[in-house]
């Protein structure tokens, strides 16, 4: 992006498509990782072969489908709509916007940093606990704010008034945008709400913690 930052429709990176490349077959070496690891999770250790071959792929993957559907979707559809539209369809234009979304991985290291510290049993753990707000925020800057962003940037590349944007860039692109949003939105809720929960549970077992050392104390002083 910050390359692309004087000409948000025509200055081009090379970066652009060579993260393009190197995400499609990232995505589904996720799914399959993601697939694998819930079926060896769950399933049971006679219902199934553990081996180093890929005997397990088909029904980790149909497992995956009937427990994990928006994820599945995320993972297989999206490189199939944007690989082409990114390498094919634009000819070389908005290096800028596509940067932007670009930015949208900025918390996965986070949401992976989380999962471990909970194998971990770090769930405690003041490390844990940052962690989770900096997920928190990395997701709202990344994949929320940065459609606003976007729109900024337009209305100060085309010199008109935020207000206009939306009646001077094409439907399918604000379509889009609602669509991928909106599930930027959920993603962030449900991340909210797991946070929101997780330190009530925390100022619960402290409150009870500090009661109990209340009753101790007494019990000594009396």
């Amino acid at each position: 992006m910050m390359n692309c930052r004087h000409d948000m429709i025509y200055d081009s990176h090379w970066l652009t498509n060579a993260y393009a490349r190197f995400g499609v077959p990232y995505f589904y070496y996720d799914l399959v990782v993601m697939a694998m690891a819930l079926y060896l999770r769950t399933e049971p250790l006679k219902d199934r072969r553990i081996s180093s071959n890929w005997h397990n792929l088909i029904p980790a993957l149909k497992l995956f489908w009937v427990k994990r559907k928006l994820m599945f979707l995320h993972h297989f559809a999206l490189p199939l709509m944007f690989y082409p539209s990114l390498l094919y369809f634009r000819n070389g234009l908005g290096d800028f916007v596509v940067g932007a979304f670009y930015v949208f991985e900025l918390p996965v290291p986070y949401i992976q940093t989380r999962h471990i510290l909970a194998k971990l049993d770090c769930k405690a753990s003041p490390v844990y606990i940052s962690n989770g707000l900096v997920m928190l925020g990395a997701m709202l800057i990344g994949r929320i704010l940065m459609f606003p962003y976007l729109y900024y940037c337009y209305a100060q590349y085309r010199g008109i008034p935020f207000s206009q944007v939306l009646g001077k860039i094409p439907i399918k692109c604000t379509i889009s945008c609602i669509i991928l949003g909106s599930l930027q939105v959920y993603w962030f809720c449900i991340m909210l709400r797991g946070t929101v929960s997780y330190f009530r549970k925390v100022i619960r077992q402290w409150l009870g913690a500090d009661k109990g050392q209340n009753a101790v104390d007494n019990s000594f002083g009396s």
